[in-house]
């Protein structure tokens, strides 16, 4: 008896830490300061375009993380100067290559075998005042690549599934959070952004980056190991 219940808090110390290990790393809120980007396996892309040039539409870089506790991969973008508030006309776009094969999927803002993209128009400030769609009237948008018509196809919207904000204030981040099933939880795929700056100047652009999920196994043994500790703490009583 001892041993089943003994079991059963394992299994649930387990399910436990890989569930909060992962959850709410980042808060999707244009705010580039949260601890979490600044973890091990956060990926980071820097620009290599216009190193002369350092206002609201020159990216510095972007980066990755995947929380495998929400199941939300997280990119952001940061510009070297902050980004003109409700700037209307402009938007960014972050590509995802999906099976890190050029052959498949598309060549879109330079990257190439692009499978998916996710528009942001630049007017909208928040995700309360955005709205799903394709129409870029505040409106923000999760498309994926159809070979066989060879055109992007808008997909139906789940809540949750895609998160993105800006700073209100103008600020100096974009944020995306994406969740993993949407783009087929791969184990590695490589992603881009894509900056549309209205025709003022030169558009800018971070290439293809690898991406990287992390194995819930190795929450899992953490977890474990927790939970031996436990069970070596209550022997010894």
């Amino acid at each position: 008896m001892f041993r089943a219940r003994t079991g059963l808090i394992v299994l649930a110390v387990a399910l436990l830490s890989v569930t909060f290990a992962g959850a709410a790393l980042i808060s999707v809120d244009g705010d580039l300061t949260d601890a979490s980007w600044s973890l091990p396996q956060t990926t980071v892309g820097w620009d290599q375009n216009e190193l002369g040039i350092s206002d609201d539409y020159d990216i510095h870089y972007t980066r990755n993380l995947w929380d495998p506790g929400s199941g939300l991969t997280f990119f952001n973008m940061e510009t070297y100067a902050p980004l003109v508030a409700n700037d209307p006309g402009n938007f960014v776009d972050l590509m995802i290559d999906a099976d890190n094969n050029n052959a498949t999927g598309t060549t879109f803002h330079g990257s190439t075998g692009s499978d998916y993209f996710f528009r942001f128009d630049l007017k909208a400030d928040t995700l309360a005042n955005l709205n799903y769609g394709s129409n870029m009237a505040d409106n923000y948008g999760f498309y994926k690549w159809n070979a066989g018509t060879t055109s992007w196809n808008l997909q139906p919207f789940n809540a949750g599934w895609y998160l993105v904000s800006r700073n209100t204030a103008g600020g100096y981040g974009v944020e995306w959070g994406l969740y993993g099933a949407a783009i087929g939880n791969p184990a590695t795929f490589s992603w881009a952004v894509f900056l549309d700056d209205g025709d003022t100047q030169d558009d800018d652009f971070v290439l293809k980056q690898k991406g990287y999920a992390p194995e819930p196994a190795t929450l899992a043994l953490f977890a474990l190991g927790l939970g031996g500790l436990w069970l070596k703490r209550r022997r010894s009583k």
